[in-house]
């Protein structure tokens, strides 16, 4: 059995673009294990139960990307699938690789590109989510964190 590691410094993604990451190199051939998390403290408490040993100095605004494989063949599979999915650009939807309109980039943007808005689902790192969150409140919108 084979494990690796990786940490990307600061590259932020949200956990369920992460969780999806992580689904799809786990059911890939010969990998038994894949996870792809933000460095929090729990984070890497739960990675460390699972077997990996993350190595060097991580901050909660790291990427930790750790797959555990039968074959360095498999490893290298996998570790080139999660790169391609988070360097991917554009507006791609997910679900079937269309094309869509350019995401907004704010959220005063969101609400004049979007008829009737009322939820903001805030997704970023810890340091600015409650910011975030009382924009949206000031905004007029209900929020999950």
């Amino acid at each position: 059995m084979i494990v690796r590691t990786e940490i990307h410094p600061n590259a932020y993604k949200d956990s369920v673009s992460l969780m999806r990451i992580a689904a799809k190199m786990e059911a890939m051939n010969d990998i038994q294990l894949a996870t792809a998390s933000m460095a929090t403290p729990s984070n890497l408490a739960l990675m460390t139960d699972a077997g990996f040993e993350i190595a060097g100095e991580v901050g909660s605004n790291d990427l930790v990307i750790a797959v555990r494989g039968d074959t360095e063949a498999a490893l290298d599979v996998a570790f080139d699938f999660a790169k391609g999915e988070l360097e991917a650009k554009g507006h791609a939807d997910s679900q079937n690789g269309s094309e869509g309109p350019p995401k907004p980039k704010s959220q005063e943007a969101a609400l004049d590109a979007y008829t009737s808005p009322n939820l903001a689902l805030i997704s970023c790192p810890g340091d600015y989510a409650a910011a975030e969150a009382m924009k949206s409140l000031r905004l007029g919108l209900n929020v999950m964190m």
